[in-house]
């Protein structure tokens, strides 16, 4: 009786550690999903505003070339048309709102408009009838899809400071 009571706690050990092994494997998988899904990739685009439209798409490693170029115009329309900042700058504060220097608010505000102003060029470039034409450089490979290494390629080639 003796033996197999040693040899029932012998198994019982290991079906602990397996217990232990099989948990901390789960945890690992669930990490790692996890990170994989905030991450995305989104992540590989270089460009911080296509990455920023990339991601407000959910869009995976490549995308329809039309469909891309649309959101992109889109995406620069919705941030030139965005007042936002200038109409909380102009609205009085309520009694919730925690004091900020009106003097920083009107920075704030005036930077936001002047990088909005920046990127209005892009918008009446960003037309239909250029669409052909900035499909041509986007999809280098004519294959209907533009792929994050095709956007990297392209935004590479922007000079330093460009929208």
């Amino acid at each position: 009786m003796e033996l197999f009571v040693r040899k029932l706690h012998a198994q019982q050990r290991q079906l602990e550690a397996l217990e232990y092994t099989v948990i901390q494997q789960g945890d690992r998988v669930v990490h790692f999903l996890s990170t994989a899904l905030r991450e995305g990739p989104h992540e590989r685009v270089r460009d911080k505003q296509i990455r920023a439209l990339w991601k407000e798409m959910s869009w995976r490693l490549s995308v329809p070339a039309r469909e891309f170029v649309l959101n992109l115009h889109d995406y620069y329309k919705a941030q030139y048309h965005e007042a936002s900042e200038v109409e909380d700058y102009s609205r009085p504060p309520s009694n919730g709102d925690i004091a900020v220097d009106p003097r920083t608010a009107l920075k704030n505000a005036i930077s936001s408009a002047k990088a909005r102003t920046e990127a209005k060029w892009a918008l009446k470039l960003l037309t239909f009838q250029n669409i052909p034409k900035i499909l041509e450089v986007f999809d280098g490979d004519a294959s209907g899809l533009i792929s994050v290494w095709e956007v990297n390629e392209v935004t590479s080639a922007m000079p330093e400071g460009w929208t």
